[in-house]
């Protein structure tokens, strides 16, 4: 589901649930926005909350607000609709929902209006163009497995917001047990590669260091890169208290938050998966190193 994706993804959205937001700190404030537009997607989702109240408030009566998109080009108005999601951990939150696609190198803003007529409101510039990727696999038959480096080049970028690594993962001799999902953030070390950005490394070897050695047997793989605008905040390693802070990280004029837009590629990585299944056989055997 995306709007779990979206929570993992952009570390923004945690601050909303995690964080009490207290009225009396937001004089002139009135609703928090928090999320991304992806020009990718046929659905947008962002999440939306009253600064008056607790997200732990009147989660179940209707909200007494309306959301709209505007699109700047054309001057459409979209209605947006609202939706109450459970996330992990039993807590609910307000995400607003609305179909349809985004163009590149375009403007939108999104205005939040309540039943006593204030609004919160924030403009959101969209990529230039869909991100590009070329995934990496040497093909060398005098080259032990082991040894051979994975590359990821990635194009057509004005900014890099994310690039990860989604797994399916399971545990010989569990082999028919449910499938864990992992994902690996490798944003912080995309350097350039020629004339392109990108990274160089040794996925499989990653992936045993985050269980400590175990040998994973990979079912799965799946790149997610997403393209950004200048604007987007440099979220890595910042924590949700922080996040949630309105002098930190906020674009939303009468509100705090913030809501970006980006262009989201999603790549099958096959060679990746049948590479790792070869390194999961030399791991148990002690011969991986």
């Amino acid at each position: 589901m995306r709007c779990i994706f979206l929570i993992a993804f952009l570390g923004l959205a945690v601050a909303a649930c995690d964080t009490a937001i207290d009225p009396f700190d937001r004089d002139g404030l009135q609703f928090s926005i928090q999320g991304y537009l992806d020009a990718q997607a046929d659905t947008q989702y962002v999440r939306v909350t009253p600064l008056r109240d607790s997200l732990a408030l009147n989660l179940f009566e209707s909200p007494d607000y309306t959301v709209e998109l505007h699109h700047e080009v054309d001057g459409r108005t979209v209605r947006m609709q609202d939706s109450l999601f459970r996330f992990v951990g039993g807590r609910f939150a307000y995400n607003w929902w609305a179909s349809g696609e985004l163009e590149h190198g375009r403007g939108y803003r999104l205005t939040v209006q309540g039943a006593d007529g204030a609004t919160s409101s924030v403009r959101v510039q969209i990529p230039e163009s869909i991100p590009e990727m070329e995934l990496i696999i040497p093909r060398d038959p005098f080259t032990p497995l082991r040894f051979l480096t994975q590359a990821i080049k990635i194009r057509k970028v004005e900014k890099l917001a994310a690039l990860q690594l989604k797994y399916r993962v399971v545990f010989p001799p569990q082999v028919e047990a449910e499938p864990q999902i992992v994902n690996m953030s490798i944003l912080q070390r995309v350097g350039p590669i020629g004339p392109d950005l990108g990274i160089a490394f040794f996925p499989y070897k990653d992936l045993m260091a985050r269980f400590d050695g175990a040998c994973p047997l990979v079912l799965s793989t799946e790149v997610i890169l997403a393209a950004s605008t200048d604007d987007w905040p440099d979220l890595e390693g910042i924590d949700p208290e922080t996040l949630a802070r309105p002098d930190v990280i906020s674009n939303v004029e009468n509100g705090v938050g913030f809501l970006g837009g980006l262009s989201i590629t999603r790549e099958d990585w096959g060679e990746l998966t049948q590479l790792a299944q070869g390194l999961q056989f030399q791991c148990e055997r002690g011969t991986y190193f």
